[in-house]
């Protein structure tokens, strides 16, 4: 990129003693005020959403955009109120003429300890007369891993494009040698931040419960990523260390997953002295460390000596998760009206026949790219969007371009679908909690019930109970107790509605006789009868009606055949059948009669179906149906039927439903 002016001092100039801060902890900023006259400085102190960063200037040219005034971007959204606010004496200090390098020295003039806040990023607005400045940190959590999501702000980044001071790593003049080290000690400009930051994370705010993180604690904390399974790099992420591209490396290889919604991401390769950036190489290449090792993208195109025209990617994968609920088709363009396409851009790199070679994963898949044959200032021109399995554990996404930001500036288009797409599956280790739906179609024992079909990617091993309604809708309770239900296939584990309200994480057994009705064992032994008047997710199913008293939790397995029908595996290995007469919550439900004997506890699991219809999993991994013909206790269900051939024993947990419907649910990986 072309040079850089430097940044002229304005009569208000404020930096933050670090670039991020824990509840409970102090950060501390420093100010100077050219004039300094009656008054007080003023501080405030806002979660970043709570600003407005006016309009998007991402289509001007770039090289242009750092020689307007960031502050005049900014302002407060209304009916937004500070989360502390304070004042102090005005005070000038001089600028060193080494600011850029060694900093500016400046004495703190204010503090803030920070209260338990949520992770997020924030900013300290400085008000003096009419001037205006601001600083942006980031508050880290308190306890790291609530959410399985952390977001890297690109601080390193802002700093190599910012001139205060009279240097950046773009000039003037661009350093040849790159000796000359960058400091965090003093203002920086925010334009890198409200371009290309900014739209991800308050969308991703919007949408998730999401933690942060910057640069530095990726490459200074050892432990930073343990708790986590996705990490997102946010916005225009190239100046990266060996340390930060080895922790990530290793997140993804050991089956963390990382998106990149970035582009020109990881090119740069730097070190740190302190609280200063220093720049090691032209790039991670020059070093026989290409970016495409950690990213599958290397850069390839830049567009900065005119304004950008708007571009999107053409999809080639149209089938692929990613691109659910969009409706896109082969050869269509995905983000082209909000002009994703980034003044720098990452592509994969291929052979003539367009397959993947070195350094770009053998396994990359690309989902989107595009041809920039309009794209002046570099050669190669392409872009690249796609993932690939980093150790056959951790997905690896790599948006491609430093404009991903702009399709997110709306919580619509196909751009923020796509993206929820990615975050709902990868925050889940990938493979791990997914729901699967099986249809043994002929449900007479023959057949084999063939491949499942993923309903919805992760999550659903979270749940302490989970079991079908019947009728296509699901029933789980969550780890702190609450009874959900879902309906008509959306099976998004974010969108299940509360119909319970504690406790029914305490029963032994949970499970749905259908219609409505549901049975609980309790750790005392009592079968207890519930309705679901509604079945809709509306209303509280309460005031359970004791039907079994006493013996239920001896069983080593209790679950529904439909129709009032129990069954009940004693720890003698007999199924048992039980019949709930009036299935209104009266009655007792006594004297189980005897209908199959054997080794029902060498199961690794046994479920209903309907119609008589039991499901059981072998050892070593077989499905295999038994029919109750009789269903009124007479009878013996005989030998089983092999209906599904190895595999079933892998899965956290399986359940039936009407119709022949099996789902599954896969495990947590070690």
């Amino acid at each position: 990129m072309p040079n850089l002016p430097s940044e002229s001092v304005q009569p208000l100039e404020a930096y933050a003693s670090a670039t991020s801060v824990i509840p409970g902890g102090e950060i501390s900023f420093h100010v100077s005020v050219k004039t300094p006259g009656a008054g007080q400085v003023a501080m405030d102190i806002y979660r970043s959403s709570q600003l407005s960063y006016g309009d998007s200037q991402f289509g001007l040219q770039a090289d242009s955009i750092y020689l307007n005034n960031y502050r005049q971007q900014i302002s407060v959204r209304p009916g937004s109120s500070p989360l502390f606010q304070t004042s102090f004496a005005p005070a000038s200090y001089a600028t060193p003429p080494d600011a850029a390098t060694n900093g500016c020295g400046w004495p703190v003039a204010v503090s803030w300890q920070v209260p338990d806040v949520a992770s997020s990023v924030y900013v300290a607005r400085f008000t003096y007369q009419a001037d205006t400045t601001y600083a942006l940190f980031v508050v880290r959590p308190a306890n790291p891993g609530t959410s399985k999501i952390l977001c890297q702000v690109s601080v390193n980044t802002h700093q190599a494009y910012n001139p205060w001071g009279g240097f950046s790593f773009y000039g003037p003049p661009i350093s040849s040698d790159f000796v000359s080290p960058l400091s965090f000690d003093r203002p920086c400009q925010l334009w890198d931040y409200i371009l290309y930051d900014e739209p991800i994370i308050t969308w991703l705010e919007r949408n998730y419960a999401v933690e942060f993180c910057t640069n530095i604690d990726l490459h200074s904390d050892g432990e930073l990523l343990n708790p986590y399974q996705l990490f997102i790099s946010a916005g225009h992420d190239e100046y990266w260390s060996a340390i930060m591209r080895d922790r990530i490396d290793a997140f993804a290889a050991a089956g963390g997953n990382v998106m990149f919604l970035t582009g020109n991401t990881c090119y740069r390769p730097v070190d740190f002295d302190g609280r200063r950036m220093v720049r090691l190489a032209d790039s991670w290449q020059a070093l026989g460390r290409a970016e495409a090792l950690t990213t599958g993208l290397n850069w390839c195109a830049g567009h900065w000596s005119s304004p950008l025209p708007a571009k999107g990617y053409t999809v080639q994968m149209p089938s692929h998760w990613v691109f659910d609920g969009t409706g896109l088709h082969q050869g269509d363009l995905l983000g082209e009206a909000e002009g994703i396409m980034g003044y720098e851009t990452d592509a994969a790199v291929c052979n003539n026949a367009g397959n993947p070679i070195a350094p770009t994963p053998s396994d990359f898949m690309i989902l989107a790219n595009a041809t920039l044959d309009d794209w002046r200032d570099v050669d190669g021109r392409q872009a690249t969007m796609g993932m690939y399995l980093k150790n056959d554990r951790g997905v690896v996404f790599a948006a491609g371009t430093t404009g991903w930001s702009q399709g997110l500036r709306s919580n619509a288009g196909n751009v923020q679908r796509v993206s929820q797409n990615l975050v709902n599956c990868l925050r889940y280790r990938f493979g791990e909690g997914d729901l699967l739906r099986y249809i043994d179609h002929n449900r007479d024992g023959t057949a084999d019930v063939g491949a499942g079909e993923i309903i919805w990617r992760g999550g659903w091993n979270q749940f302490a109970h989970v079991f079908s309604g019947g009728d296509d809708m699901i029933y789980a309770v969550t780890a702190d107790g609450n009874l959900l239900w879902y309906g008509s296939q959306q099976f998004d584990v974010d969108k299940g509605k509360v119909i319970g309200h504690g406790g029914w994480n305490d029963f032994v057994y949970v499970f749905s006789g259908g219609g409505g009705i549901l049975y609980a064992v309790t750790g005392d032994g009592n079968l207890l009868w519930y309705k679901d008047r509604n079945r809709d997710g509306s209303g509280d199913v309460a005031n359970g009606q004791i039907i079994g008293d006493g013996g239920w939790s001896d069983f080593s397995n209790v679950f529904s055949g439909g129709d009032g029908v129990i069954y009940a595996i004693t720890p003698d290995n007999e199924l048992l059948w039980f019949k709930d007469q009036n299935c209104d919550g009266t009655g007792n439900v006594a004297n189980g009669q005897t209908i199959g004997q054997g080794d029902w506890n060498n199961f690794v699991n046994v479920f209903g179906g309907d119609e008589g219809v039991i499901y059981a999993i072998t050892q070593d991994g077989d499905l295999l149906w038994f029919l109750d013909a009789n269903r009124d206790g007479t009878g013996n269900v005989g030998d089983g039927k092999t209906i599904g051939h190895g595999g079933w024993n892998a899965f956290a947990s399986t359940f039936g439903g009407a119709g022949g419907m099996i789902y599954a649910i896969t495990k947590t990986a070690t």
